[in-house]
């Protein structure tokens, strides 16, 4: 794991486990870029490995982000510009790039996912193959493709001016 960080001031974390509840927050004294980068692979090679990386282009003086079972909530002092995560399991890659990200909104996962924002994010790109040709589209788009010859897939996505997203699982009762 590799963290890099500049105008660091201070972060806390609470852990109610009678609530299965964590508030993380982050306050910083300037608005700093952040990188992280993890890869994690067995001892002596980098053969199947794992690797992922995440740029955030400047943190706000201060973020809260509250998580629950299945749901969580974002609170900043600003908007970020800009998050690029990359990542790369095997053979499949993926990447997501969202512009614009709101100060706050809140978002659960389960079988069904849903995305609330404040005001809307300017953009979200997303990339995910294990395809050896993927394709892509111009302007906002969603593009997915399964091969069922080689059994791989592509999904290329974009979306501008989102303050709301869900997929729901249908209720096949």
């Amino acid at each position: 794991l590799s963290i890099r960080m500049r105008g660091f001031s201070a972060a806390d974390l609470a852990d109610d486990s009678s609530l299965d509840r964590q508030v993380i927050g982050l306050k910083t004294i300037q608005n700093e870029s952040l990188r992280v980068g993890f890869v994690s692979h067995n001892a002596g090679t980098m053969e199947g490995s794992s690797i992922h990386l995440v740029s955030v282009s400047s943190i706000p003086d201060s973020i809260e982000i509250t998580v629950l079972p299945g749901q969580m909530s974002w609170s900043s002092s600003a908007e970020i510009e800009e998050i690029t995560y990359i990542g790369k399991d095997e053979n499949q890659v993926q990447a997501v790039r969202m512009r614009g990200i709101p100060t706050s909104f809140d978002m659960q996962v389960s079988d069904s996912f849903s995305w609330n924002a404040s005001s809307p994010m300017s953009s979200v790109e997303i990339q995910i193959s294990n395809h050896s040709l993927p394709n892509s589209m111009d302007g906002d788009h969603f593009l997915y493709h399964h091969d069922g010859t080689t059994d791989t897939s592509y999904l290329s996505a974009r979306m501008t001016n989102i303050s709301r997203a869900a997929y729901l699982v249908a209720d096949t009762d």
